[in-house]
């Protein structure tokens, strides 16, 4: 008997499973081969949820796929269908679970059932040999592809294991883990049974351990400390060559150590790359006078990660926050930088392996996966084709990488980030969770003018990204937009009814309001912003963030009715990141002071900035008082991040939050309109290792 198969029919809309067409009127649509598979898939479960999960299983048999992927597919079918996310009547999105198909479905055979005339047995030999002659072809085919690298999970931490580094002979593994409440750093033996050895125990935060050429020594960060020490290998007494910095690379010789001046600020994979105007420094293994190898003008935006190479030059990362992260290379005594081409963007992290001259770095691909990018290098650029060592997992991020010095294992710190919203009385005291879910991250919480609502951003693992919308005790969240346009900090008009936040279109930029139905419309803006747009209290003016030369930025002003942007920030500070005063009349700004930020305030019709915050660390704004008085903001002081208000008159500072954890983070707090509490990001960091090994 021959196999019978069906069409599926709903409205105008005919898939036909055997010849894999999907037609819409009578027209044959295109539609990707998975695409198909998943339509079929939801049809067949039609009237039920239908998981990311089970979709992936039954559509992508085991292969790794990132979850835009899917995303990817559902936006296609829903173009090709004439349907949309906001107004689902073919495909509905059930939030945290998957999606449903809704439409009332008929099925038509499409094959008769009839029967088979009786075959001779030199066919029926034949045709059963069909089968073994593919499975020959695919077992030659699958010898002769290469296989992709082992992986094995090394650590098995609660908490955070992070920062491999390979000894020359490849045999151990140093990293740095906080299970005694503070970072050490430990030596463990790849080889089972192998005992592992604590190096450090002073309670200094140490991190980013880096093997010497020889084997007898590790050089660390020590957060507490501010700086880069030296320790031997198997433990004993640290000596600090340097005090400040942080990301050590032994030179080829083991004579001296490459650094970034920025130290570490976050844990966060979000912030693997420097916040400030880092550089490039080199420093003697045995201390003594440090020497700045790189300027701001060597690379544009700020430098870090360096990686020694075996003929004298340092590998660093350039990155301008409006741009890919770049990789540069410096001769070891200074010159000029050459910029070193990747066939992949790169997101940051990196590793060498010298024996095998192989670059490996964290890439970023045209369909927005994140993967383990391996090319070759030489000369001061790529060798050969590009090749995907592997994905990530999903939900996950590669916040570190180790090469051993052949090239046939790497070491990954794999990190996943819990993020939530979360509130605190305004005067300080125990936060609580407002609101927790499973996406990626939920961040910059605005209260809209009469306090009943809150307006945040989410975006889900592998997504862009949407507005969401819930009330201000945390309930009844509900989203606003299907892929905004823009930038992802919202501002509310003043009579409460859209979100207003900086979008780029063909001919330049624009601020784009959205209804909370959804309406958009567009209003043009002067000049090239890049970000960190807000509408003044009155809805009239726009202040944004300029980045020019150097990394330098600006905050600029402009009425929405008409006119020019003028600067208002001076132009030999690099002052961003501009939040408006209740009163319209000042904006509070973060002012760039080498490695550290503060805070200031800029009078809007021009004038000197008045200080508000001073110190090492940093000070990040989000958000007035009511009365316009305090600014509550994140800082990093005393190596932890929390909650802080400064008073613009008296000068008052208060810690509002006891957090003691490098692991967790506090970002974008904004205060209530009626001045009782603040709602905030708060995010935490947990890390394992894992083992990549060539088969």
């Amino acid at each position: 008997m021959l196999v019978e198969s069906l069409s599926y029919q709903f409205d105008d809309v005919v898939i036909e499973t055997r010849g894999h067409r999907l037609l819409r009127g009578g027209a044959a649509l295109e539609v990707e081969p998975k695409a198909f598979r998943v339509l079929v898939y939801l049809v067949e479960n039609r009237g039920r949820a239908v998981t990311k999960d089970e979709l992936v299983q039954a559509v992508w048999a085991g292969t790794f796929v990132s979850d835009n992927a899917l995303t990817r597919v559902i936006a296609q079918l829903r173009k090709q269908l004439g349907d949309t996310a906001r107004d689902s009547r073919v495909i509905e999105t059930v939030p945290t679970i998957g999606y449903r198909f809704l439409p009332e479905v008929r099925t038509v055979s499409e094959t008769p059932v009839v029967p088979v005339k009786r075959m001779n047995r030199r066919v029926l030999f034949y045709l059963a040999a069909i089968p073994l002659l593919g499975l020959f072809w695919w077992l030659r085919r699958e010898q002769a592809a290469p296989l992709p690298p082992q992986m094995m999970q090394l650590t098995t931490s609660t908490g955070v294991d992070i920062c491999p580094s390979f000894s020359p002979d490849g045999r151990s593994i140093a990293y740095s883990s906080d299970r005694s409440g503070r970072f050490e750093i430990y030596v463990r033996p790849l080889a089972q049974g192998g005992r592992e050895l604590q190096v450090t125990s002073d309670g200094m935060q140490n991190l980013q351990p880096s093997w010497s050429p020889d084997g007898q020594y590790l050089a660390f960060t020590s957060q507490r400390r501010g700086g880069i020490g030296v320790v031997p290998a198997l433990g004993g007494v640290a000596r600090m060559v340097t005090d400040f910095g942080s990301r050590p690379a032994w030179s080829p010789d083991g004579h001296e150590i490459a650094f970034q001046s920025e130290g570490v600020f976050s844990l966060s994979p979000l912030d693997l790359l420097p916040s400030g105007a880092s550089t490039i420094w080199v420093v003697g293994a045995q201390g003594g006078a440090a020497r700045q190898l790189t300027g701001l003008n060597s690379a544009p935006g700020a430098h870090s990660n360096p990686l020694w190479m075996p003929e004298g030059a340092i590998l660093f990362v350039s990155t301008t926050r409006v741009s890919w992260p770049e990789l540069w290379s410096i001769g070891a005594r200074g010159g000029s930088a050459s910029r070193v081409k990747l066939p992949v963007p790169m997101l940051g992290a990196t590793a060498y392996a010298a024996g095998s001259r192989t670059l490996y770095y964290v890439g970023h691909g045209k369909q927005d996966w994140v993967s383990i990018i391996k090319v070759g290098l030489s000369g001061g650029g790529t060798v050969g084709e590009a090749r995907r060592v592997t994905a990530t997992l999903a939900g996950t991020m590669p916040r570190d990488l180790a090469a051993s010095r052949d090239g046939s294992a790497l070491a990954i710190s794999v990190s996943k980030l819990t993020t939530s919203l979360s509130e605190i009385p305004a005067g300080g005291g125990e936060p609580k969770v407002l609101m927790q879910d499973t996406s990626f991250r939920n961040s910059f919480p605005v209260f809209s003018p009469d306090g009943s609502k809150i307006a945040y951003f989410s975006r889900r693992f592998g997504e862009p990204g949407d507005f969401w919308l819930m009330d201000a005790d945390g309930r009844n969240a509900r989203q606003v937009t299907t892929l905004p346009p823009g930038e992802r900090m919202p501002s509310w008009t003043p009579d409460g009814k859209e979100l207003a936040t900086l979008c780029k279109d063909e001919g330049g930029f624009s601020m784009c309001f959205t209804s909370l139905e959804g309406v958009l419309r567009k209003v043009p803006v002067e000049g090239q912003p890049n970000a960190w747009a807000r509408l003044s209290p009155d809805g009239r003016s726009v202040v944004t963030q300029r980045t020019g030369e150097g990394g330098r930025k600006s905050i600029w002003v402009q009425d929405l009715a008409g006119g020019a942007a003028r600067q208002i920030s001076p132009k030999d500070a690099s002052i961003g990141f501009p939040l408006w005063a209740p009163d319209g009349r000042w904006v509070v700004g973060e002012v760039h002071q080498g490695e550290n930020t503060n805070l200031v305030m800029v009078p809007v019709e021009g004038g000197a900035p008045v200080v508000l915050t001073e110190g090492r660390g940093h000070a990040w704004p989000a958000g007035w008082a009511p009365d316009g008085d305090r600014v509550v903001y994140a800082g990093f002081r005393d190596g932890v991040w929390n909650l802080y208000w400064t008073s613009r008159t008296s000068k008052e500072t208060r810690r509002l939050s006891d957090n003691r954890s490098l692991a967790v983070y506090v970002r974008y707090p904004t205060w209530s309109p009626i001045s009782d509490r603040i709602v905030f990001e708060r995010g935490e960091v947990r890390s394992n290792i894992f083992l990549l090994q060539e088969r």
